[in-house]
């Protein structure tokens, strides 16, 4: 059955916005950076005029306050500069700009840079497409608890894009995305379920416990 990856999402098209990762939505994410920054070092000084310029859509004032923050670093300012080269906000769209900041950010285990990785292997953009490649960085999201790059693994093993082919594996990735309790995801889950043999489900249960364990969804 067709399981289709998780691309460019909602909460992936916007900054980051406290410097650590994540997806709370916009409002509550700066009330949160706002007070981590008070306890903070001044590595990540003019973060937060950087994500207010870009709320209002001052990009220009945006991108010179992410840049140095992203020569020095800063995984989530890497994120973002990555961000806005992609979808050519402040600059030209380039691609190829867009996934040298988020490797870098990926690099520093920054796992929203790690997912758009995977999603830039698989689309082939800025990079010629690479299942393989995709796989690695899905995983090292995934294994992060990024929902998102969960569901994405789990398509790939369920069509043998870049990993060997396994419902047994397809279905456990699926089920740690659907522990998440995105709807979505839950009903994915639920229609793979029902291809498999009560072996190979049953295996794929005690398999998703082992990674739930071990990789649980967090935001």
């Amino acid at each position: 059955m067709p399981v289709e990856w998780v691309a460019g999402s909602s909460w992936n098209q916007w900054p980051d916005v406290h410097g650590m990762g994540g997806r709370m939505p916009v409002e509550s994410a700066i009330m949160a950076w706002m007070t981590f920054v008070a306890a903070s070092s001044t590595a990540f000084a003019g973060f937060d005029e950087g994500i207010e310029a870009y709320t209002h859509g001052d990009f220009e004032t945006a991108l010179s306050t992410f840049r140095p923050l992203a020569e020095d670093g800063v995984s989530g300012a890497q994120y973002n500069l990555g961000l806005m080269y992609a979808y050519g906000q402040g600059v030209p769209q380039n691609y190829d700009e867009a996934i040298k900041w988020y490797r870098q950010a990926a690099e520093n285990g920054y796992r929203m840079a790690m997912h758009n990785m995977g999603d830039f292997y698989a689309a082939g953009k800025g990079v010629q497409q690479n299942y393989t490649e995709a796989a690695k960085w899905f995983r090292a999201a995934a294994e992060n608890g990024f929902v998102n790059s969960q569901h994405n693994l789990g398509a790939l093993y369920l069509h043998g894009k870049g990993v060997p082919q396994s419902s047994i594996e397809a279905y456990a990735w699926l089920s740690v995305a659907a522990a998440s309790g995105n709807e979505g995801e839950i009903r994915v889950r639920d229609i793979v379920a029902r291809t498999l043999t009560k072996t190979n489900l049953k295996a794929g249960q005690k398999l998703a416990k082992e990674y739930l364990e071990m990789y649980p969804p967090r935001p």
